[in-house]
């Protein structure tokens, strides 16, 4: 049984001189490289490399809840934008997903992971041959000899079973069909701690969504999306931070008590910035027969 809501309250010559140059430049090369491999031989102590294919098949049919919204009069969304009546937009297509992983115990306390992706619509032809980094990042485990660990990278969160925290906002691929809550990739530039004392778990965590660019502010004729690539208002950051605390009670079920904050300067607000608080209660479990 599970129950779960939302309240939301970076002196030679010139011939000589470039030939001595190369030289020492290609033996400062190779001893690097033999500097690195000599390193990642001698430190790392067991590497995984993983991957998984998965081809699935989407259809929507006027899957929207609102067909139109406006702002100042103008009109800022439009369902019909997809290419038909707002009650008959239709997607179906097929999608392929490539992820390749390489996870790696540097020493008994720090690891390293890294995992490429590759995803494309069935026929799209654009940016078909993209491959990108989907997580990156190192988590340091048992720091200072107690339950604590920290994450610092590219790295997915999921809070809620993703109902509050799980990406879902990010945009797809640019050669996906646009429908971006359905992007395999739901990574966060994050930096998280952990504090695991069984059957107690905390988790504090802060993300970087957004990035603000240095333009003049946005017009106050219309917001702008967080997933557009449009012109944003200066500083126009968006941060996410979260506490959760997670208790196993074993049959008397799973808990979970999460605080999270979102800031966003994106959307032109009369104080200059929006916020949204969200406190999220959940519990699961089996109910004993009686």
């Amino acid at each position: 049984m599970s129950r779960e809501f939302k309240l939301s309250l970076v002196t030679k010559g010139r011939r000589e001189k470039k030939m001595i140059h190369r030289l020492l430049t290609a033996v400062c090369a190779l001893a690097l490289v033999l500097s690195f491999s000599f390193s990642a031989t001698a430190a790392v102590q067991n590497v995984q490399v993983g991957g998984d294919i998965e081809v699935k098949g989407i259809y929507q049919s006027a899957y929207d809840i609102v067909n139109e919204i406006e702002f100042n009069n103008v009109t800022v969304y439009d369902n019909n934008g997809f290419g038909g009546a707002a009650d008959n937009t239709v997607h179906d297509y097929l999608e392929q997903t490539v992820r390749l992983y390489v996870d790696a115990s540097l020493t008994d306390n720090v690891e390293a992971y890294v995992r490429l992706i590759y995803v494309q619509d069935w026929g799209m032809v654009v940016n078909q041959d993209d491959v990108e980094v989907d997580l990156a990042y190192i988590t340091l485990n048992d720091i200072y000899g107690y339950p604590f660990s920290l994450t610092i990278g590219r790295q997915e969160l999921m809070y809620g079973e993703g109902f509050l925290v799980g990406d879902g906002v990010r945009p797809g691929a640019v050669d996906s069909a646009t429908v971006y809550q359905y992007d395999t990739r739901k990574s966060f530039e994050a930096i998280k701690a952990v504090w695991d004392y069984e059957p107690h778990q905390i988790d504090l965590f802060v993300a970087k969504i957004t990035e603000g660019a240095a333009v003049a502010p946005v017009a106050a004729a219309a917001p702008v999306a967080p997933w557009s690539n449009g012109v944003q208002p200066v500083d126009s950051d968006m941060d996410l931070y979260g506490i959760n605390w997670n208790y196993d009670g074993g049959m008397y079920g799973l808990w979970d008590l999460g605080l999270f904050y979102n800031r966003s300067n994106i959307v032109v607000a009369s104080d200059g910035e929006n916020q949204t608080w969200a406190l999220s209660i959940r519990g699961e479990g089996t109910i004993p027969q009686i």
